[in-house]
């Protein structure tokens, strides 16, 4: 109960500290990325125009990768979405999307990328199983120039029907966090100069083992006596929050956690003081 308690407590700590300097936990460019509002919009199709046809792409729930929708095609048809605002291709860490073709197991298709200066380029490629599949085009961005949109394409074969389902498409920024790397927050954090991470043994009560830059750091936390020095740890380096091949060793000094009437330590009062000394620690 005492791991989970402090899992919690930095869990909390943390979401707090990435809201407050503007370094969100996920983040993604694309609006309705996995069609869960039910609708399209604001995707629309391209080649041909959505005409009304069965075949056109549409939002569905008969199979989907997450959530409870995804979109699906029967044919070669485009499906697309205009960014807000042109995003510049070196701050690009991610563009992906998951696809999947039930009826071919080796199917052709493609997805457009589309710059500032009213051109683009093709990508093809081919999925390789029946199954859901993670395709990354982020390697096909042209360098020095900036992204408007994508389109992604079904594909047409000689025996059809050849249906299309795409869900989760992601086009994420290099200072934006996938779902996973924590540690590689914490090291953004530290290097906003927020948190001050220090190799430092376990602080004594009534101290905090996170510093915030600026704030005035928690108090009264009591000792476990389950709490110890926290190992060295690995975190990315690549992007503000993003991993990468590379990774620097940091050591963090570990924060007291919250005792319960399970774990506490008890305090000794001396001298009128209300907060005292866990007992058996040496004096300083």
């Amino acid at each position: 109960m005492t791991f989970l308690r402090a899992a919690m407590l930095g869990a909390l700590v943390l979401a707090g500290l990435l809201s407050a300097v503007g370094v969100p936990a996920r983040a993604n460019e694309v609006v309705n990325p996995g069609f869960e509002t039910g609708a399209l919009t604001p995707w629309f199709q391209i080649f041909p125009p959505a005409s009304m046809d069965p075949a056109d792409w549409a939002v569905t729930s008969s199979d989907v990768h997450s959530g409870s929708f995804s979109a699906a095609d029967d044919g070669n048809r485009g499906l697309r979405q205009d960014l807000a605002a042109p995003i510049p291709n070196s701050n690009i860490a991610e563009v992906s999307f998951w696809i999947r073709h039930p009826n071919s197991a080796n199917a052709q298709t493609a997805v457009d990328l589309f710059y500032s200066d009213a051109t683009s380029n093709e990508t093809l490629f081919s999925t390789s199983s029946t199954n859901w599949e993670l395709h990354d085009v982020t390697a096909n961005l042209q360098a020095g120039k900036s992204l408007v949109g994508l389109a992604i394409f079904g594909y047409s074969s000689a025996m059809p029907p050849d249906p299309t389902f795409l869900d989760d498409v992601t086009i994420r920024l290099v200072n934006q966090c996938p779902a996973a790397p924590i540690g590689g927050c914490l090291a953004a954090l530290s290097t906003k100069g927020v948190l001050n991470i220090t190799d430092s043994p376990t602080p004594r009560e009534g101290q905090a083992g996170v510093e915030v830059a600026g704030h005035d750091r928690p108090r009264g936390l009591r000792r476990s006596h389950h709490d110890e020095r926290l190992s060295a740890v690995r975190v990315p380096e690549r992007g503000l929050c993003g991993g990468g091949h590379g990774a620097r060793r940091q050591h963090v000094r570990r924060r007291p956690v919250l005792g319960g009437d399970d774990d506490r330590v008890p305090l000794q009062r001396s001298g009128g003081d209300a907060g005292g000394r866990p007992a058996g620690d040496a004096q300083g």
